[in-house]
């Protein structure tokens, strides 16, 4: 299985969990990619849910844990096997069940962990190594070890050890319109499961074929990763050069961004992805949008966004918003065609701009035949 069971599984759980359609796209991106990713947010977003279900679609070793202030390098890795000793004479960790045996790994309240521990998790995250006492170096199955923090890391060490979580992602709370939707869903499926059929060697086959795929395309994908990276940085986002140049991070993501959703145009790859390196998004919201605006037509974000609302409204039986969000992305895309001035942005952007106003046109119509009909059962 090919690419296709990717978009499968992320499909597959943004069905499962209401309004949880970024986290799907965001973890699943992460796993075939091998990336690690962080979740930044308040809790109770149904974060160990969502990536307790996908390890078991793939059928994956799954291991999560709480940290505090206090937490030492063994809960983790494990504990000093004994019987070893005893027989041996080593000092040796009985790692069974524990984060060096994990494929996935969720690991919450990341940034609480001290020094000590936070050293552990580096090797295994970085090097997919464990070392244990005595030199004994221990291969590491990670695919990827997901995270989640209620705030930003703080100290320097913290700080350096989010900068190696490629895909960071901010965390909303729900949208008020669905919490009946999640409700019901909660309700009916308290055991989500995922019905595709995707193992790790189909995500090892996906991650080769990607990096295939990179290497073929690798001048045009470093051109247009280096354009939207200075554009970033010129607004003033923080970018480090390991997130920019190394291979298997922001040029890695572009490509498998591109190949998963066809999206061909390496530089709007590029856009889509560079949403998930932002630091502090509260912090470089602003930076950020002034550099998409150089990229894209304003109107056309606005109108992805109204028609976001539109189809939530819509989700939530609200068709008067529905309606209205969905005319309020049409008038955006209006204003786009009238505009000499980004003639470039809208030639490039002009399949996008054609594709938003045909789903915001059929949800307007969609909406007054639903509501058409329920006139006429009121006055039947």
């Amino acid at each position: 299985m090919d690419k296709q069971g990717a978009i499968a599984l992320i499909n597959e759980l943004s069905d499962l969990f209401v309004g949880r359609e970024e986290e799907s796209k965001v973890s699943v991106l992460a796993l075939v990619t091998k990336q690690h990713c962080v979740f930044i947010g308040e809790p109770g977003t149904a974060k160990s849910a969502l990536l307790s279900t996908l390890a078991r679609a793939v059928n994956g070793n799954y291991f999560q844990y709480l940290l505090t202030k206090y937490t030492i390098p063994s809960e983790l890795v494990g504990e000093f096997d004994p019987v070893t000793f005893q027989k041996a004479g080593k000092l040796q960790r009985d790692v069974n069940g524990m984060l060096p045996t994990a494929n996935i790994a969720f690991v919450d309240e990341i940034y609480k962990a001290n020094s000590e521990t936070l050293n552990a998790l580096l090797n295994i995250t970085n090097e997919r190594v464990f070392m244990d006492t005595g030199n004994r170096k221990i291969p590491v199955p990670l695919y990827s070890m997901f995270a989640a923090s209620n705030e930003l890391p703080q100290s320097d060490d913290l700080q350096a050890f989010h900068d190696r979580l490629f895909f960071k992602h901010f965390v909303k709370p729900m949208n008020k319109d669905r919490i009946e939707e999640a409700i019901v869903k909660t309700v009916s499926n308290p055991h989500p499961a995922i019905k595709t059929n995707y193992t790790l060697k189909d995500i090892d086959e996906l991650n080769q074929k990607i990096w295939d795929y990179l290497r073929q395309n690798v001048n045009d994908v470093a051109r247009n990763v280096a354009t939207v990276v200075k554009l970033l940085k010129k607004e003033g986002v923080t970018i480090s050069d390991r997130t920019a140049v190394g291979a298997r991070f922001f040029p890695f993501v572009t490509a498998a961004y591109s190949y998963i959703f066809d999206q061909p145009d390496f530089k709007k790859a590029a856009i889509a992805v560079s949403k998930y390196i932002l630091h502090d998004f509260e912090d470089q919201k602003d930076a950020y949008e002034r550099a998409l605006d150089t990229m894209i037509p304003p109107e056309l974000r606005v109108a992805q966004e109204a028609l976001d609302k539109a189809h939530e409204a819509r989700k939530a039986g609200d068709f008067k918003t529905a309606r209205e969000e969905a005319l309020s992305a049409v008038q955006k895309l209006k204003e786009i065609v009238g505009k000499d001035s980004d003639k470039e942005k809208f030639d490039m952007f002009r399949s996008e701009i054609k594709e938003v106003g045909e789903r915001a046109t059929r949800l307007v119509n969609a909406i007054n035949k639903a509501t058409s009909e329920l006139e006429s059962e009121i006055t039947a």
